[in-house]
């Protein structure tokens, strides 16, 4: 009877593929981590040194790239188990969460280079919504769909956690504040967690450690969030109008299309209303209470399911 052997933890070796001919996707992975970290360096007022000016474009040229060239890599066509390892749907979700950013980078570029007297706002509601029907699209085409977070292997209150920021991000767009550096975030996030899902996959790292480390992404993405309110005065009012759309997707499975152009009239209402003051900040603060809460509710309910 054959002996069966189990493969033992990769090396960094495993990472250099012949399928990037020349490094070409290093290389720009690497570019793209210069590109953070020099950004990053003029995070403040300066909001990190983007505007009106060629440099904005070559960023957005840049990072756009590397999203495309992780294509030349082959993918097993089904999500295992544990969920957390690149699989097609995966990478395409990226490529289109990493467009809405981008696209908001272009929309803000354009607005900045005319000297637009108003925002265009309606363009806000625009991108969520083409964005939103590109993910759908992008689903159905798949033979194996899978839930990013919903079908993920680790703790529910966890994957609420992950949720909940995934629309703080959208509500951000949908807001419309105009800071290149939200959205330098997002695609931070997207960016580097498309690499510890390639990490996982080369088996460099345990799920625990990779899983959480993204869980340490998006409290960095949302701690940036809060510090931008200083310049931004938006972002408790922000957070608060984000949670309450998560309550209402997660608990009450309201259409997202519905959803978010229901949230984009109600902002647009509010406008004026929505800067940071004692009020946006105790509403901020409760709806987080309510939302843990929810959160324990229904993970005592799976959990009771289990064991009955």
């Amino acid at each position: 009877m054959p002996t069966i052997q189990h493969k033992g933890p990769s090396t960094l070796a495993t990472l250099f593929t012949p399928e990037d001919k020349g490094n070409f996707h290093k290389i720009l992975g690497f570019s793209c981590l210069l590109s953070f970290l020099y950004r990053y360096f003029h995070l403040g007022e300066a909001d990190c040194n983007f505007g009106p000016h060629p440099e904005t474009l070559y960023f957005v040229i840049l990072h756009f790239l590397l999203h495309v060239s992780s294509f030349i890599f082959r993918l097993p066509s089904k999500r295992i188990i544990s969920g957390y390892r690149l699989w097609p749907e995966a990478r395409l979700h990226a490529l289109v969460f990493t467009c809405r950013s981008l696209a908001f980078f272009l929309l803000f570029y354009f607005e900045d280079f005319y000297r637009l007297e108003q925002p265009l706002h309606w363009m806000n509601l625009v991108i969520v919504l083409t964005t939103c029907a590109a993910g759908d699209f992008v689903s159905r085409q798949q033979k194996f769909s899978s839930r990013t977070i919903r079908d993920l292997d680790f703790p529910f209150l966890a994957k609420w956690f992950f949720s909940t920021m995934q629309f703080l991000g959208t509500n951000i767009c949908l807001v419309g504040v105009r800071r290149y550096n939200l959205h330098l975030s997002f695609i931070f996030i997207i960016q580097v967690n498309a690499f510890l899902m390639t990490l996982r996959r080369k088996n460099l790292a345990s799920h625990t450690l990779l899983v959480s480390m993204y869980a340490v992404l998006l409290a960095f993405g949302g701690s940036l969030c809060l510090y931008d309110d200083k310049y931004s005065q938006k972002m408790h009012a922000t957070i608060a109008l984000s949670i309450f759309a998560a309550m209402l997707r997660l608990n009450l499975s309201v259409n997202k299309y519905v959803l978010w152009t229901g949230m984009w009239l109600l902002e647009q209402y509010l406008a004026e209303s929505l800067q940071t003051n004692q009020t946006w900040i105790l509403i901020h603060l409760t709806s987080w209470l309510i939302a843990f809460v929810l959160g324990l509710y229904q993970a005592a309910t799976i959990q009771h399911g289990k064991t009955e």
